[in-house]
């Protein structure tokens, strides 16, 4: 069998011996094994997945999907078996806990054939541990009949008391059929008639006083034309004695298995200690070797065990516990060290009640152990970097306060955002965006001690927890090596990759001593640090928590906006320059919060994207700016163009265009009618994006970039898609003339439009001389405060005819001032 990912994947080294197996759920019909080891690989019994890793049999899919949903809801994790004879298997399923309890780690045991088995067969042939109970050998009987045609009973044998009870043995003319329970009877009224070739086998409930008892009959033609043979096989209850009987052997095989691991007998008096030649030879030493006091036992002993060992020991001595029992590492010859569980009591003492005699065994639990640390890692640690998991991170932080606390010792925690990680997963592609984490991952690691922890919380988030020390008394250092690392262009195949990080950072216990609140600390922090403009570092301070509360405030009243009807669009109007005649409006996102009043889209937006809320906010904005538009066409009011905001959300999918089209259409609105405004900077080498943007063009909506000049992305793109209009962001307006390095980029611009055809809108024009110095440059279009503040909808047509009578009548500067 071929998955298409190896276990590697998960983990960075394999499991020799341990069959184990990764397995993704996205649905039963989505259940698939996407990782495995080279043991698993080797096991010739475990061929049952295809060659997607889809299973093989509709009755295995079924059970590992039962088991998914139990651990998924939070019930105990079940092992249960697979296969017969040779390659029956005990299989143990365990979620892994990063990974949004999607995946599960399956290990696989060996179990011992059961009697009867078929030496040849393979495959699944799941049998669940609440299974009936395995039927005999079909070759034997315990009691037999013959039938005629009407199922009356011609011949009897065998044990029917063990079937029947003994008024209702079967005899000679007696029917058959008023022996078994009604259900039985008319399932066995259609066979017998006409018997196939081969036996059929069904469990038939037998009468007995109050109750029934079923068994497992074979029916097929008898020896004599127009007779029956109905042979009983086994009753439920002999069944389930042979399973018992059969469990409890295996039980004493393994215990048996487990004692020739090795076993020590310690005479306590004499100090002398006796370990058998079996556990000599586990460890790879001579027979005797190890023999003699206590201490030399001790000194086998990793270093992290030999205290636990000696306490559990002198508890057991002196009489406060039952058994002595610990896991503990024992070195062998070879150096290695191998996991082993001593168990032992003491079996002899003296009249005073001290020890005397002390025996015990030795069980190799390397394997498991080896599987337990496997399935650790994989809950604990992130497949895609192999750093810490938010899981483990969360632990690690905890004891870190303890510490603190016990010690006063300090330390920091930091928290980082990579800068600009979506427009490269978009642009690029998931498998450059899987990349680029990985790299950011080894340099994190690189600017850390080895006793920090660096984990990744998910997506482009990462954490580190930092010690303190009398040398290092904040993080400021630790955070100026990060940012350097990651502004440092990073080559993915043939692209290289610029990014950067946000970085906030708190420190325990001078802003908080609670894992929680540390969190929260260091989010507030980053949230201050992603505001000042991104690849830079916050400290936290206290004022951070009033905005952190605020953006909380927000984050949840922003989600039921849309519902309330609390969003609106104002609409500031596009002028010619040099007549200041409408050329067209725009529509301003507003938020008229219950509490906090009219909010600017720059308080909100940014929520927007990092809570989900942006594309529903979107879809209501171009819905809204239609409706308006159809509403002003049918008042009479014809405006030459609406220039509407696309998000960046709405570049990475296309799901939304149809939809919008379609309304388009239905509100009888010209498709030219419609500008979308996309930001420089997003206009990423995403192929959505670019797909999304070409069909936009096809359908005869306009395009236009916003705010040009500021982003990095776009100068590649003018001529490879379809936009008609440049916009001229505010930041290079000069003030004045005398502003020349201003003036300089604005001429720039405007000849570049001018070359490649494109129209050009100065905004945020504000005073009367920006606009005299447009008009001399050559812009044609602007718009900004100077000419009108953005408007209700509803206030809109009052302010044209308004302007358009003074324009007609009016100076320019008499006209400006009235409306200014």
């Amino acid at each position: 069998m071929a998955v298409p990912i190896s276990v590697e994947r998960w983990l960075p080294i394999d499991v020799v011996g341990i069959p184990l197996g990764v397995i993704d759920l996205a649905s039963r019909e989505r259940l698939a094994l996407v990782a495995v080891n080279q043991a698993w690989q080797a096991d010739p019994a475990l061929d049952w997945f295809d060659e997607e890793g889809r299973p093989r049999d509709s009755t295995l899919a079924s059970l590992l999907f039962d088991q998914c949903r139990d651990a998924l809801q939070g019930r105990p994790r079940r092992s249960f078996t697979l296969g017969d004879g040779p390659f029956r298997r005990k299989v143990t399923m365990q979620p892994l806990l990063d990974q949004g309890a999607s995946r599960f780690a399956l290990t696989i045991e060996r179990l011992a054939s059961r009697t009867g088995a078929d030496p040849q067969r393979s495959g699944p042939a799941p049998v669940a541990a609440q299974d009936p109970p395995a039927a005999a050998d079909p070759g034997r009987s315990l009691a037999r009949c013959l039938l005629d045609d009407a199922g009356r009973v011609t011949e009897a044998e065998g044990s029917w008391e063990e079937v029947l009870p003994p008024d209702l043995l079967p005899a000679p003319g007696h029917s058959f059929l008023d022996l078994v329970a009604p259900a039985s009877a008319k399932l066995l009224a259609r066979i017998l008639p006409q018997p196939g070739e081969a036996p059929a086998r069904l469990w038939v409930g037998f009468r007995h006083p109050g109750h029934e008892a079923p068994a497992l009959v074979a029916v097929g033609p008898g020896a004599h034309g127009g007779t029956v043979e109905l042979r009983v096989i086994e009753t439920l209850g002999r069944a389930i004695h042979v399973q018992e009987l059969d469990r409890t052997r295996r039980q004493l095989d393994f215990a048996l298995d487990v004692a020739n691991d090795g076993y020590w007998d310690w005479d306590v008096a004499a100090g002398r200690v006796f370990f058998s030649d079996r556990w000599h030879a586990r460890l790879g030493y001579a027979p005797g070797e190890l023999n003699g006091g206590v201490e030399g036992w001790l000194d086998l002993l990793h270093a992290n065990d030999r205290d636990q060992a000696l306490y559990r020991l002198h508890e057991h001595l002196s009489g406060r516990s039952e058994f002595f029992e610990i896991e503990h590492r024992v070195q062998a010859r070879g150096g290695e060290w191998r996991w082993f569980l001593s168990r032992g009591k003491v079996v002899e003492r003296d009249p005073s009640d001290r020890p005397l005699r002390m025996i015990g065994a030795f069980i190799d639990i390397h394997r498991s152990k080896q599987a337990t640390e496997v399935i650790r890692h994989l809950a604990t640690h992130d497949a895609l970097t192999s750093l810490a998991n938010r899981h483990l991170l969360n632990e690690e932080l905890l004891q870190a306060c303890l510490r603190t606390r016990r010690t006063g010792r300090g330390f920091g925690l930091v928290l980082l955002d990579l800068d600009r990680f979506k427009q490269v997963n978009d642009a690029l592609g998931h498998v450059t965006g899987d990349a680029l984490l990985r790299e950011v991952a080894r340099r994190l690691r690189s600017c850390v001690r080895r006793s920090d922890v660096v984990a990744r919380l998910g997506g482009d988030e990462f954490a580190i927890v930092s010690a303190l020390d009398h040398r290092q008394q904040d993080l400021a250092p630790l955070a100026e090596r990060i940012v350097r690392a990651l502004a440092e262009p990073i080559p993915l195949g043939s692209a290289v990759v610029r990014t950067g990080a946000s970085i906030g950072i708190t420190l325990c216990p001078e802003h908080g001593s609670e894992p929680q609140t540390l969190l929260n600390n260091a989010d507030a922090a980053l949230y201050a640090a992603k505001n000042a403009g991104r690849g830079c570092w916050r400290m936290f301070e206290r004022s951070m928590q009033e905005e952190a509360r605020h953006k909380a405030t927000l984050d949840a009243d922003l989600r039921k906006a849309v519902e309330r009807r609390e969003l609106a669009l104002h609409y500031q109007p596009i002028l010619a320059l040099d007549t200041l005649e409408l050329v067209g409006v725009e529509a301003l996102l507003r938020w008229y919060h219950p509490q906090q009043g009219l909010l600017q889209p720059a308080r909100f937006l940014d929520i927007a994207e990092r809570n989900g809320t942006m594309m529903p906010i979107s879809l209501w904005t171009l819905a809204t700016a239609v409706d308006q538009l159809q509403e002003w066409t049918a008042a009479g009011i014809e405006l030459p163009a609406l220039h509407v905001n696309l998000a960046a959300s709405m570049l990475r999918s296309d799901s939304w265009l149809d939809g919008f089209l379609g309304k388009l259409r239905h509100s009888r609105a010209a498709p030219g009618d419609i500008v979308l405004e996309v930001v420089e900077n997003e206009l990423t080498d995403c192929a959505t994006a670019a797909s999304t943007l070409r069909e936009l063009g096809r359908s005869g909506v306009r395009l236009a970039i916003d705010d040009f000049g500021t982003g990095h992305s776009s100068m590649a793109r003018l001529a490879d898609l379809p936009f008609d209009t440049i916009k001229l962001d505010r930041a290079f307006l000069p003030p004045s003339d005398e502003h020349g390095k201003e003036r300089a980029i604005v001429e720039c611009l405007l000849d570049l439009g001018r070359r490649l055809q494109l129209g050009l809108i100065a905004e945020g024009i504000e005073t009367a001389e920006q606009l005299q110095l447009l008009k001399q440059l050559g812009c044609r279009t602007g718009q900004g405060f100077l000419f009108a503040r953005p408007l209700p909808g509803a206030e809109l047509a009052g302010w044209l005819r308004a302007w358009e009578d003074r324009r007609r009548c009016g100076a320019d500067r008499d006209l400006l001032r009235a409306h200014r």
